[in-house]
C-alpha cells in the first residue's frame, strides 16, 4: 500500500504542475484516477486441503489503483498498480507474490500517415510483475478504412525486452506484431478480437521440443475473442443498477515448443468464460463515481488443455470503488 500511496501522490503532484502551467498555455489537462478493492471467492469444488483441486490460490483479493491523464494535446500516460493477497487458510506457502504489480504507458500521437487515414501512435510501456519488460509499440490504426460498426482495427509491431531479479542470463529479446479489433454488433453487442504474435530470443534456454532438447528461442500466438453486452435494469437520479454480460475466448495460446514446466502435451491451451455482473453506480457529483459489482466467472481452470467437463467451475466474485474525473 506504500506504493499505492506513493504513486498515488505523485500523480497529484503532477497534476498540480501541470494546472499551474495551464494558466500560460491554451491547453488544459484531462484526466481520471479509479480505486478499486476486488474480491475473489473460493472456485467452487476446490476443497480445503493442499490436495485438493486447485487448492490455495483463487481465494484472494486485489487493491487496483488505475488512472489517465493527458500531457499535451498529443501525448498522453495511463498506469495500474495492483496488490494482491491470498485469502485461503490453507495457502501456506504464499501462492502469491509480495512484489506489486505495475504497468506504466507513455503514449505519443503522430497523428495521421500523409493523406491517409490511418492513425499513428508510439506506445512505451514498462511492465513489474515478477519479472520486469520494457516494449516500444507503433500502432496503426485502419478503422476510418473499414465499416462504421468498426471501431478499432489496429496492427502493431512490437519489441520488448524482459529480465527477470535473480540471473543476469535470465532474460529474453521479443519482436512480435498485434491485431487489436473492436466491433459493435447489433443489439447492443460488442466484439473484440485480437491476435498477438511474439517471437522470442531468450538469454538462457526457456522452452524445449518434442525430443525434450533445450531451445533458446520460440514462437507464440494468443487468441482472443470476447463478447459483452450492458443492459440498464435501473434508473434514478444518481443511480444507475446495469446488468453486465461478457464471455468468450480469453485466450487461446498456440506455442513453437513447449515451456519449461509445461506438460508433454501443451503446445497449445485455450481459456474460455462467462462473467455475469450486476453493477450499481452512483454520481456523488460531476466529477465523482461511487460504484459496486456482484457476479461469478465461470471457466475451464486447472486442465486448460483438455475439454472434460470436469474442468469448469464457478467463483464468486465483487469490487467495489471509487472514478474521479478532473
Amino acid at each position: 500500500m506504500k506504493k499505492v500511496a506513493l504513486l498515488l501522490g505523485s500523480l497529484l503532484m503532477v497534476g498540480a504542475v501541470a494546472q499551474a502551467a495551464d494558466a500560460a498555455t491554451t491547453f488544459k489537462p484531462t484526466g481520471n484516477v479509479d480505486l478499486q478493492y476486488r474480491y475473489y471467492g473460493r472456485t467452487e469444488n476446490s476443497g480445503n486441503s493442499t490436495n485438493a483441486w486447485n487448492p490455495g490460490n483463487n481465494n484472494y483479493s486485489r487493491i487496483q489503483l488505475m488512472g489517465q491523464t493527458t500531457l499535451a494535446e498529443n501525448q498522453s500516460m495511463d498506469f495500474r498498480v495492483r496488490d494482491y493477497n491470498s485469502l485461503a487458510q490453507e495457502d501456506r506457502q504464499g501462492t502469491f507474490s509480495k512484489d506489486t504489480a505495475t504497468r506504466l504507458r507513455y503514449y505519443y500521437d503522430h497523428g495521421t500517415l500523409g493523406d491517409s487515414k490511418v492513425d499513428f501512435t508510439s506506445r512505451v510501456k514498462y511492465e513489474k510483475d515478477g519479472d520486469q519488460s520494457m516494449q516500444y509499440m507503433a500502432r496503426f490504426d485502419f478503422h476510418q478504412y473499414m465499416p462504421s460498426m468498426v471501431s478499432k482495427f489496429v496492427l502493431a509491431p512490437k519489441y520488448s525486452y524482459e529480465w527477470g531479479s535473480k540471473n543476469s542470463s535470465d532474460y529474453s529479446n521479443n519482436l512480435g506484431l498485434n491485431l487489436e479489433t473492436y466491433t459493435n454488433l447489433p443489439y447492443g453487442i460488442g466484439f473484440e478480437f485480437n491476435v498477438k504474435t511474439v517471437q522470442s530470443f531468450y538469454g538462457k534456454h526457456q522452452a524445449y521440443d518434442k525430443d525434450k532438447q533445450s531451445k533458446s528461442h520460440n514462437l507464440t500466438t494468443d487468441i482472443k475473442a470476447v463478447a459483452e453486452k450492458t443492459v440498464n435494469v435501473y434508473t434514478q437520479n444518481n443511480l444507475t443498477i446495469n446488468f453486465n454480460m461478457e464471455g468468450g475466448l480469453d485466450t487461446y495460446d498456440l506455442s513453437q515448443h513447449r515451456q519449461y514446466g509445461a506438460s508433454k502435451t501443451c503446445y497449445g491451451k485455450y481459456q474460455l468464460y462467462v462473467l455475469p455482473t450486476f453493477e450499481a453506480d452512483y454520481m456523488l457529483n460531476n466529477a465523482t463515481k461511487l460504484y459496486a459489482a456482484v457476479g461469478a466467472e465461470y471457466k475451464n481452470w486447472s486442465q486448460k488443455s483438455d475439454k472434460s467437463a470436469s474442468d469448469w467451475r464457478w467463483q464468486p466474485t465483487a469490487w467495489a470503488g471509487f472514478k474521479t474525473t478532473f
